[in-house]
């Protein structure tokens, strides 16, 4: 947006150039009237921005010149890059630079930078895990040694005796409960020779009057 002061004739008019932020930026605007709005640039986004506007080359070249005596054409040559200011204008949004192209590149080099750092992580444990044998170490539970003196060995020996008793029940049941499962599961499927055998068994012959009737 360009302004010019006409307050006195005599003076020259100053352009001066506004830039609108992206704070109340309508992105999209659906089929029911609902406005999506666009988010406002981050520090990262805006820093792209800006180091997008730059013209590195041009740059370069002014700086050659500049060291061979050059220094005529700089002010011609040299642009100040444009950097945003929070004032509200009416500027055209498409004029703008495609600055948010940066982002999905960021993006990516982040995820790829998680996930080398992932891998790096477990490759580690694993190389320390199997390096280490203290890791692979069961410790023993610890006993009240009170109690270890007043425990005879006959009691202890029950007590594993009715362990073991509980292990093996459980063991038999859990066998049981398969053979019924596949006893049943045999008993389901349709054997269509042994169908038919018990539907000849149930046959009956009638004879009406010169008609042989199978029910």
């Amino acid at each position: 947006m360009n302004s010019n002061s006409t307050t006195n004739p005599g003076q020259q008019s100053l352009a001066v150039s506004m830039e609108v932020t992206d704070e109340y930026m309508v992105q999209e605007i659906l089929n029911d009237g609902t406005e999506i709005y666009k988010q406002p640039l981050n520090m990262s986004e805006n820093f792209a921005r800006i180091i997008q506007r730059i013209d590195f080359d041009k740059l370069s070249t002014i700086l050659s010149n500049q060291d061979n005596g050059q220094n005529n054409n700089i002010s011609k040559d040299f642009e100040i890059p444009e950097v945003q200011v929070n004032v509200s204008s009416f500027i055209n949004p498409t004029q703008r630079p495609p600055f948010c192209q940066l982002a999905p590149q960021f993006e990516s080099i982040k995820s790829k930078i998680m996930n080398a750092l992932t891998n790096i992580s477990v490759m580690y444990d694993v190389i320390k895990v199997a390096k280490e044998p203290d890791y692979l170490v069961i410790e023993p539970v610890a006993k009240d040694q009170s109690r270890m003196t007043d425990e005879k060995h006959i009691t202890v020996l029950v007590s594993k005796k009715k362990a073991l008793a509980q292990a093996a029940q459980l063991i038999s049941n859990a066998l049981d409960r398969l053979q019924n499962e596949a006893n049943h599961t045999s008993r389901s499927r349709i054997d269509f020779h042994t169908e038919l055998r018990t539907m000849r068994q149930n046959w009956r012959l009638r004879k009406k009057d010169k008609v042989l009737l199978v029910t």
